[in-house]
């Protein structure tokens, strides 16, 4: 019976020591940027996921742009109710970039990064943004 129990906690421990390191291990490899808006709340949760063209600093200029694009814009809400949405934003669809006026929607990361495209998804979708979460060119080639 003391073996068992024995051989139980040590089990346990060795479980949740490798949850731990896990958990640990993943929230390292994570680059936490502050890209969330004082926008007043709005019912549910929204998360804004943008895939960029950013391949770790190096810059991508092949067609002579400058600077790092979003060719994958999409919005994801749980509403209150319960009911999740995943919404596709077009990259050339055409809206008012705060301080900078009428762009396509990929250029509002072009201009002024991740804070920029937030606020103007959300004064284009009326939503505020909860989370940001954005996977660059490398993170996609890290997986492959």
């Amino acid at each position: 019976m003391r073996l068992g129990a024995t051989l139980l906690v040590l089990v346990l421990v060795v479980v949740l020591g490798w949850g731990a390191g896990l958990l640990l291990w993943t929230q390292s490899r994570i680059e936490h940027v502050d890209a969330l808006s004082e926008a007043a709340n709005t019912p549910g949760t929204t998360y804004l996921i943008a895939g960029s063209d950013s391949r770790g600093g190096e810059t991508v200029d092949s067609d002579g742009t400058e600077g790092a694009r979003t060719d994958t814009i999409m919005l994801l809400h749980k509403a209150p109710g319960g009911n999740s949405y995943l919404i596709s934003l077009p990259r050339d669809t055409l809206v008012d970039i705060p301080g900078k006026g009428g762009y396509k929607l990929n250029a509002a990361y072009a201009f002024g990064g991740a804070p920029l495209l937030v606020e103007t998804v959300e004064q284009f979708t009326g939503l505020t943004v909860d989370h940001y979460v954005e996977v660059g060119f490398d993170g996609v080639a890290q997986v492959v």
